[in-house]
C-alpha cells in the first residue's frame, strides 16, 4: 500500500513529501495495529485453546511474565517489519534525516504496546476461531476513526473531537510529527494516553489470566 500511494503514486519528477510522510505514518500505524491486535490476539487464543496457558500457569513465574513476553515479541516483530517500509521511504526520497528515522521507529516500536495489550485481552477472552475476526474488526474500526485509513477531515465533527482517545490516532500523530518535523502537540499527552490504555487493557488481561481455571 505504501509502495502504491507513497512511491509509485507520485508524479514523475516531483515528490509530494506530505503524501509520502502521511502514507509512511499510516502504514507504520497499520503495521502496529496488525501485529499487536491480530498476531498477538490469535496466538494467545490458540495457546489458550491448546492448553499452553494452563502449563504456563503451573510455572513458578510472576503472572505478568507471559503477557510481557508477548508485548516484547510484538515489538521485535514490528521492528523487523519496519525495515522494508524504511527502504521504500528511502526510495521515495522521503527520509529527512537518520535521526528522524530512528526516532520514528522508536516511537512505533514502543507504541505497539497498547495494541498488543488489546490483543492479549482479545486472546484471553475470545475463542481461537473468533479471535481473528474480532481483531480484524477492532483494527478496521481504529483505522477508520483515527484518520489512518481516511483523512480526519472526512469524518463527522464529533468523531474528530474524540479521535484523541484512540491509540491509533496518537501513534499516527507521533510518527507523522517526527518524520515530517511538523507540529505534533504535547509529547507527554500522546504518551500519557498510550500508556494509560496499555495499562488498562493489560490489567483487564491480567484479571482474566488470574481467574482462568487450571
Amino acid at each position: 500500500m505504501f509502495l502504491l500511494y507513497g512511491v509509485l503514486g507520485q508524479p514523475h519528477g516531483h515528490v509530494n513529501l506530505h503524501k509520502v510522510f502521511h502514507a509512511f505514518s499510516a502504514m507504520v500505524t497499520f503495521e502496529s495495529m496488525s501485529i499487536g491486535l491480530f498476531t498477538v490476539g490469535v496466538f494467545v487464543a490458540m495457546d489458550r485453546q491448546n492448553g499452553v496457558l494452563r502449563l504456563k500457569r503451573l510455572y513458578p513465574t510472576p503472572p505478568g511474565t507471559y503477557m510481557v513476553s508477548k508485548i516484547l515479541s510484538a515489538m521485535a516483530l514490528l521492528f523487523l517489519s519496519l525495515f522494508l517500509l524504511s527502504i521504500l521511504l528511502l526510495i521515495a526520497n522521503g527520509l529527512p534525516s537518520v535521526a528522524a528515522w530512528v526516532e520514528t521507529i522508536f516511537y512505533a516500536v514502543i507504541g505497539v504496546a497498547p495494541f498488543a495489550a488489546i490483543g492479549l485481552t482479545i486472546g484471553l477472552y475470545a475463542g481461537a476461531r473468533a479471535a481473528g475476526g474480532i481483531a480484524n474488526v477492532v483494527m478496521l474500526f481504529l483505522g477508520f476513526v483515527s484518520g489512518v485509513f481516511i483523512s480526519m477531515h472526512s469524518l463527522p465533527g464529533f468523531m474528530q473531537e474524540i479521535s484523541m482517545i484512540w491509540p491509533s490516532h496518537q501513534l499516527y500523530e507521533l510518527c507523522y510529527g517526527v518524520i515530517s518535523r511538523a507540529a505534533q502537540g504535547c509529547l507527554l499527552v500522546h504518551w500519557a494516553i498510550l500508556s494509560s490504555e496499555t495499562l488498562i487493557f493489560a490489567m483487564i488481561a491480567l484479571y482474566k489470566w488470574q481467574r482462568m481455571v487450571l
